[in-house]
């Protein structure tokens, strides 16, 4: 069950408690989507609550049991990440990153070898596979989804619907494209960036 959202801050000019929650935070704990309940969970890192790790729980019968995890940096109004937030991001990428070759050979994105696949899950108390997406930029025209005309994944144009299907690792945080665990050497499906006059 998603948690209220507790962290409140005091306003020295009205007197009154304030949430801390940043737009992109309340329109996560909002989503029916995106409940906790169907296996997604979101964390803000608590220092940075403009880091947020997106992690589901993935369990088919194809797919035996299966998490999957990558970082989201967030950026508002429009703002783009300096250099070393840049370097940053790129680092924390490499590291919580494991995709494998494909068949034909495509070229890896940038990421430690040799790659971790399998971890020990103490919600499960056994072993679990978990598929590491990296780390990827997240940004809005305005505050949030809610209030923006525009927003950007990893400087490609999206809208609500595919955020939605991003963050429940329904489409490939890389490519943009569906993600079919069972398909992966078929021919890949249609990409979903929207063009600029979208």
């Amino acid at each position: 069950m998603t948690k209220k959202f507790y962290q409140l801050t005091h306003c020295p000019k009205c007197g009154h408690e304030h949430t801390t929650e940043t737009a992109f935070g309340r329109w996560l704990r909002n989503c029916e989507e995106l409940k906790s309940e169907y296996g997604h969970i979101f964390y803000d890192v608590d220092l940075l609550p403009i880091l947020h790790i997106a992690h589901t729980y993935k369990t088919k019968k194809y797919w035996k049991e299966l998490q999957f995890l990558m970082a989201i940096e967030v950026k508002t109004f429009g703002t783009e990440p300096d250099l070393a937030q840049r370097d940053t991001l790129n680092i924390l990428g490499q590291i919580i990153r494991n995709r494998k070759k494909t068949l034909n050979k495509k070229k890896i994105f940038s990421q430690v070898t040799p790659a971790l696949d399998k971890v020990w899950s103490t919600l499960s108390h056994k072993q679990v596979w978990v598929k590491l997406y990296g780390s990827h930029l997240l940004q809005f025209s305005g505050a949030g989804p809610e209030d923006s005309d525009k927003i950007l994944w990893d400087r490609k144009k999206i809208n609500t619907d595919h955020l939605v299907k991003l963050l429940k690792f329904e489409i490939d945080p890389d490519t943009l494209r569906f993600l079919d665990l069972r398909i992966h050497h078929y021919k890949e499906p249609p990409t979903l960036f929207l063009s600029e006059d979208s």
